[in-house]
């Protein structure tokens, strides 16, 4: 049916239920297709229809069931691509680059084997993670530079060991992603030479020990630093704090060590938005001079933030964080603060009260003493609390969000008492009201024999409704359920 579309230059056919079938017999060639969408179709081989086309450029046939393996005797492409997503197939080996001017090549998430091999020198993205790569990362991968843009290396999810090549710290690279595989010894130097442009550094998961390069600190593109769950030996590196847009710093799970200190002639991460230091041997007192210098996670709005790190189509950061001991992936930035399993000691600062975008804060297992600060009621973001296993004493705050956290954020504080522990502080009242009547009232602006009216007409009040549309954080909840409470208690006495 294609075959007097002699003009076509564009063709998107993608998640429609088609096969493409290979008939030697017929090649069909397009003299004007450059552009040819073919993802989620349900193909199972690389026909002749795809292969033959010899004015492509763009091709994406990923999320399919194509099988087998790439190499020069078995696959015979004409075209010349620049652009190629072959990602979500089952491909099994990959012996050979048929496409000398690629420039983005995915293939992620295959059933690739056997050692990494270095796509051409024109490609600029390069991703294959999620597969089962082994050996290590030849230095000729080095040879990828791209002056004008820099360069994209994807290779997380593999199994893939020894040393980084050092080459690549004094390559253009935007974004590096070595995470979960098996990379030892130390982190080469980043941003040693001049125009460079390192936005995403992730080596999250691997066996990296020694100190933190200090050449760190000239990148000042970096967004998202994940060091996290390796077996780095160092002091807090508060030289970070100057990068004018670092928004997150995940060293958690290593062996970072020492008071969290800053100096007076830095900044301090005023755009941070997830610093995870959980998991090390950090110990003194808390940070409140960077409590009060966090800008990033002091702005509302920015609370609804889009994507961590790049605003790239070919890559999407993820970090992991723990909530309240769960393993979470994030895509998306939240502002969290998480200082869980050091040897941290002192009072909570009050000051923590003036991140007011914060939604995760997880100050558990340390040595905290003290109260609660109620100026954390006035956080309203927040929806994680994990207080647990302090030495912390007193009334717990009410309020707001306050109302909404359950036993599990405070256990292991025996001195605790109040609404949700079971221990009394002497009052056996249930917590207070956050808003009375008239409050309520004029803040929805009721006119109560109109509700009245609705109530008898089948009208139902939707706190979840109500969450979906203005997306009100979780005291509104118990809010919305009060006011329903009083609508009822209202109807009967109209009755």
């Amino acid at each position: 049916m294609f075959l007097k579309l002699k003009s076509l230059k564009t063709l998107d056919l993608h998640n429609s239920p088609l096969s493409v079938s290979d008939n030697s017999n017929l090649s069909v060639v397009l003299p004007h297709l450059d552009t040819l969408w073919l993802s989620s179709c349900n193909i199972t081989e690389f026909s002749n229809f795809l292969t033959m086309q010899e004015s492509l450029t763009y091709l994406d046939i990923s999320n399919n069931s194509i099988q087998g393996q790439i190499t020069q005797k078995e696959n015979n492409w004409k075209s010349y691509l620049q652009y190629l997503d072959l990602s979500n197939n089952f491909l099994t080996a990959l012996k050979y680059y048929p496409w000398k001017n690629i420039r983005f090549l995915k293939l992620g998430s295959n059933l690739l084997e056997g050692p990494l091999l270095v796509p051409p020198i024109s490609t600029t993205v390069f991703s294959i993670s999620k597969n089962r790569l082994n050996g290590e990362i030849p230095s000729s991968i080095c040879n990828l530079v791209d002056s004008e843009f820099g360069v994209l290396l994807d290779l997380a999810h593999n199994n893939l060991s020894g040393a980084i090549p050092k080459c690549l710290g004094l390559r253009n690279i935007f974004i590096l992603d070595l995470q979960m595989n098996r990379f030892h010894g130390n982190i080469p130097g980043f941003c040693v030479e001049e125009n460079h442009r390192l936005q995403t550094l992730n080596l999250n998961n691997n066996d990296f020990d020694g100190s933190l390069p200090k050449s760190l600190a000239n990148c000042v593109d970096l967004e998202v630093l994940n060091l996290g769950n390796n077996k780095i030996n160092d002091i807090f590196p508060h030289w970070l704090g100057n990068l004018p847009r670092l928004q997150v710093l995940a060293l958690r799970s290593n062996y970072f060590h020492g008071q969290i200190t800053h100096f007076e002639n830095e900044s301090h991460f005023s755009t941070l938005r997830i610093l995870d230091l959980s998991h090390n041997k950090f110990s003194g007192l808390m940070p409140t001079t960077y409590f009060t210098s966090f800008q990033g996670m002091m702005s509302l709005a920015d609370v609804q933030m889009g994507y961590i790190g790049a605003e790239d189509t070919y890559y999407r950061v993820s970090v992991a964080v723990t909530m309240k001991g769960v393993d979470i992936e994030l895509e998306k930035i939240p502002t969290v603060l998480n200082f869980s399993h050091n040897h941290l000691t002192g009072h909570i600062p009050s000051s923590l009260g003036n991140l007011v975008a914060l939604e995760s804060l997880d100050l558990s297992c340390n040595e905290l003493v003290g109260e609660i600060p109620s100026e954390l009621t006035g956080l309203n973001f927040l929806e994680v609390l994990n207080l647990s296993e302090n030495q912390l004493v007193g009334l717990i705050p009410q309020g707001k969000q306050f109302n909404t956290f359950l036993n599990d954020s405070y256990a292991g504080n025996i001195g605790l008492c109040g609404f949700p522990v079971s221990k009394s502080c002497g009052r056996s009242e249930p917590p207070p009201a956050i808003f009375d009547e008239e409050e309520v009232d004029s803040a929805f602006g009721l006119d109560w024999k109109f509700v009245m009216m609705g109530y008898g007409c089948g009208m139902a009040f939707s706190a979840g409704y109500i969450m979906m549309t203005i997306r009100k954080p979780k005291w509104l909840v118990g809010m919305v359920q009060r006011v329903g409470n009083k609508i009822l208690k209202r109807f009967k006495k109209y009755r």
